[in-house]
């Protein structure tokens, strides 16, 4: 990369950034082949909207790189919480709710795994939140194995509102365990086990109920 590009990434800097592309119109087309982080990959690991966005303006398609940890940009500024810049990404490309990093994790469980509230309920859809691991795990399965109880509360607010509660909840991952499983067998929370078993009786009285 261009030591003035990487340089203008690293401070956020616009105007350069700018100057750069007048200069060259396809520098932003040039680091592909010549670096693993792009400079959309340090704005969003930084925290730099405004380049960012300048950045996918101008090349939309470097969102879909993925650095040498195997991730994208949406996926680094989801892990870090820089919610702006997610929800720009997503008004240029609301496609990147589904693009998968290197272990096949897709931004939102990115955002399940570190807790990012904000972010969760950006990314979450009706067919993003029925996305799986590679281990076959779901959104819930993550955030229960982070001990991400937070998470796992609005998550659930979430799957209900989008009416997908009943099947996230019952879905099994790669080893048969459901997230009540897991809760359970694993050393978490007292927390976290009270919201799966408040969950669990939830469904079985709406059940009921329809019955």
């Amino acid at each position: 990369m261009d030591a003035r590009l990487f340089d203008s990434a690293f401070r956020g800097d616009v105007n350069t950034l700018q100057e750069l592309i007048v200069e060259d119109p396809l520098i932003l087309h040039a680091v592909t082949v010549t670096t693993s982080n792009t400079p959309l990959h340090v704005a969003a690991l930084l925290g730099h909207t405004q380049f960012a966005m300048k950045v996918m303006q101008n090349y939309p398609g470097l969102a879909d790189e993925l650095n040498q940890q195997g991730l994208s940009p949406i996926h680094l500024a989801s892990a870090k919480g820089h919610l702006e810049i997610v929800k720009g990404m997503l008004v240029l490309r609301p496609d990147l709710t589904l693009i998968k990093d290197e272990d096949g994790n897709i931004p939102l469980h990115t955002a399940a795994i570190r807790g990012r509230r904000e972010i969760l309920s950006q990314l979450f859809t009706t067919v993003s939140a029925n996305e799986l691991t590679s281990s076959r795990e779901t959104v819930l399965h993550l955030a229960v194995k982070h001990n991400r109880y937070q998470a796992l509360e609005l998550l659930i607010q979430l799957a209900n509102q989008y009416q997908i509660g009943n099947e996230l909840f019952n879905a099994v991952d790669a080893g048969g365990n459901t997230i009540f499983h897991l809760a359970c067998a694993g050393k978490k929370s007292k927390v976290m086990n009270d919201i799966c078993c408040s969950f669990q009786v939830f469904l079985f009285s709406s059940k009921t109920n329809i019955q």
